[in-house]
């Protein structure tokens, strides 16, 4: 592609013409109220602007009440990007540390060449004792990295949005307020080193704080003081020198950033709007199932809307509800909850009534750790129902993904009539990353068993996909009972006897399977006739990806697939297993998915897995894909 200079943000503030960065990646760490959270959005809102494709992972504590400057309460986001076509980077060569604690606990991810940029003003002898220095890290010989970027960024923003010390005489803020937008002056230095436009910030900044002028004023002055402070004090060190690419909004169509949880709730809202059927979004506030709560309860009409629920059962209820009044009952759950909604989901299997369930892993048990990643609940969502009860489950694998998979299991659920679950993992739902908006011709149409006012069959009656009518309570001489206990096949009339059960047994099975075949089969990329083949599912596509990537690069024969329908599994599963010599099925569990494949299919492969909370990293994967790949079978 043709080099172009592009002179990104303000032309009045003297923004660099520089070029676009490489795949890697950027740690952003502090306190609570360093608005870390607030810093990583803005980065991301503006950095997707410029061609960049972003995926956002924030860390939040799991103790609420921790002290300031300690470890327990630091918050954390990891923002790995990398232009669009080229897979991502996991390693930090950025490290932004608004306090000592952060730096702490991310000292050691910061590559031996990278950047740290710090507050200083956060660096003083009670902080640094909290978190555990002896010395300051950030000078003299205690300098951890050669390249540090030490900053008094309290002191920077009071004069450039006071002028003064802030509390005394002249003021235009309290100091309280001051500190508040320190972290735009970090993030003003950070676009100004990655040569990104400032302008969808002050957008955003001028819509947030509308309301509050002098907030909104003291916000632009410390963001545009960070950028001008980088350019004309010469802090860093060298400046990257990289190429522009092409704008991705083209032809009309929009790039924005989008979280998980909001794509599942724009996803939501557009089968109401599709099908003119109500859907309703029924949860409790378990975290982390918690925040899409807080989105719906916002964003509700046009056919959707949210209620708030005392627990998991009632939640669950209330959205089987909605589906036998011919609506879309769905429900948000996550953790201990998930096991209190099995009899309202086994329910849903018996009546063949469409119920969609939000399921969010957490790591742990009982209360476990709800702010760290795993893919926890996989034997939850396959077995976790009393007799052979199946639930269709699905897992998205990527946070634009949720989009596309809450329209797909919607269609699946109002199709067949069947339950559906949705594993989120934190990976997905609270990520973001940049998605071009889809024309609104490319979305799927919703299909329906039978009208009810059109259907001359009766309530049981299956249709060439085994689904029975979706007839709504009221609709004139379609009079029909549905329950939990066992019936004959085709019929509503309950049955005790075991001819009945094997048959509705097979029924369920079978209707699982043309379930299977609506889906399609599974997706490969990578080298034909590959000597292995790397397997995930969930949020983990990303590293994986980047990291066959990787091991291409050595000279490993590779090809890569990633699950997004783990019940019932593709049809050509077995095909694919069958097809190379080694297999590695990664996961963030015990190995779940890899002892269902090992019992249902015979195939040469290891279970690559992460319990600890966190995220596979690129260069691990890489280096069990080489030494399992060079392992003489």
């Amino acid at each position: 592609m043709e080099e172009k200079t592009v002179n990104p943000g303000n032309p009045d503030l003297g923004a660099p013409s520089l070029p676009l960065a490489p795949a890697h990646a950027i740690r952003m760490t502090g306190d609570a109220h360093d608005g870390i959270a607030m810093l990583s959005h803005l980065f991301a809102l503006a950095a997707g602007s410029r061609g960049y494709h972003l995926y956002s992972v924030p860390e939040y504590p799991a103790e609420i009440r921790a002290h300031a400057n300690t470890l327990a309460g630091v918050h954390t986001s990891s923002l790995a990007f990398a232009p669009y076509q080229e897979p991502i980077d996991d390693r930090t060569s950025f490290l932004l540390a608004m306090n000592p604690a952060g730096l702490k606990l991310h000292e050691s991810c910061l590559e031996k060449d990278g950047i740290l940029l710090a507050n200083s003003d956060s660096f003083g002898a009670e902080e640094l004792a909290c978190a555990g220095y002896l010395e300051n890290p950030l000078a003299g010989k205690n300098q951890l990295f050669h390249r540090t970027i030490s900053v008094p960024m309290a002191q920077l923003t009071n004069h450039a949005i006071n002028l003064t010390r802030a509390g005394e005489k002249g003021a235009l803020l309290s100091y309280r307020e001051v500190d508040r937008c320190r972290n735009l002056f970090a993030l003003g230095m950070l676009l100004w080193y990655y040569s990104i436009p400032i302008d969808p910030v002050l957008r955003w900044l001028k819509q947030k704080f509308s309301v509050n002028p002098s907030i909104l004023d003291a916000s632009q002055k410390a963001f545009k003081a960070g950028f001008i402070y980088s350019e004309t004090a010469n802090v860093f060190p060298q400046v990257p020198a990289y190429h522009p690419l092409e704008s991705l909004s083209k032809k009309g169509r929009i790039c924005r950033m989008i979280s998980g949880n909001d794509a599942s709730l724009l996803a939501l809202k557009h089968v109401a709007l599709k099908t003119n059927r109500p859907v309703l979004l029924a949860s409790t506030s378990r975290p982390p199932s918690h925040e899409i709560c807080s989105l719906a309860a916002k964003n509700t009409g046009d056919g959707f809307s949210f209620i708030l629920a005392d627990d998991e059962h009632a939640a669950a209820s209330i959205a089987i509800g909605v589906s036998y009044g011919g609506g879309l009952g769905c429900t948000a759950v996550s953790g201990v909850g998930f096991p209190h909604q099995s009899e309202v989901v086994s329910l849903a299997s018996a009546a063949e009534l469409p119920l969609l369930l939000l399921e969010y892993q957490r790591a742990g048990i009982s209360t476990g750790l709800p702010q760290r990643v795993a893919q926890s609940d996989l034997g939850m969502a396959l077995m976790g129902r009393n007799g052979e009860a199946p639930l269709v489950v699905l897992a998205p694998d990527s946070p634009s993904d949720c989009f596309a998979l809450t329209l797909l299991a919607a269609k699946v659920a109002m199709r067949f009539l069947a339950p559906v679950c949705i594993l989120h993992d934190l990976l997905n739902s609270r990520a973001s990353e940049s998605w071009l908006i889809p024309e609104p011709e490319s979305l799927p149409d919703f299909e329906f068993p039978h009208f009810a006012s059109d259907s001359s069959s009766g309530p049981y009656e299956c249709d060439d996909h085994l689904a029975r009518p979706w007839i709504t309570p009221g609709t004139p001489g379609k009079e029909h009972r549905l329950g939990g206990n066992e019936r004959k096949l085709n019929s509503p009339q309950v049955s005790f006897l075991p001819q009945d059960h094997l048959a509705m047994n097979r029924h369920r099975a079978a209707r699982m399977q043309r379930i299977a075949e609506f889906l399609g089969p599974l997706p490969v990329s990578g080298d034909n006739g590959a000597e292995i083949l790397v397997l995930g599912w969930g949020g983990t596509k990303n590293v994986l990806e980047a990291a066959c990537a990787m091991a291409k690069k050595s000279g490993i024969s590779i090809a890569f697939a990633h699950l997004r329908f783990l019940n019932p599994l593709p049809k050509n599963m077995e095909m694919i297993l069958n097809s190379y010599p080694k297999v590695i099925v990664a996961e963030l569990n015990s190995g779940r998915l890899f002892a269902l494949l090992k019992e249902k299919f015979e195939f040469n492969g290891i279970s690559f897995t992460r319990q600890d909370g966190l995220n596979f990293v690129i260069s691990q994967v890489e280096q069990a894909i080489i030494q399992f790949a060079r392992r003489e079978s």
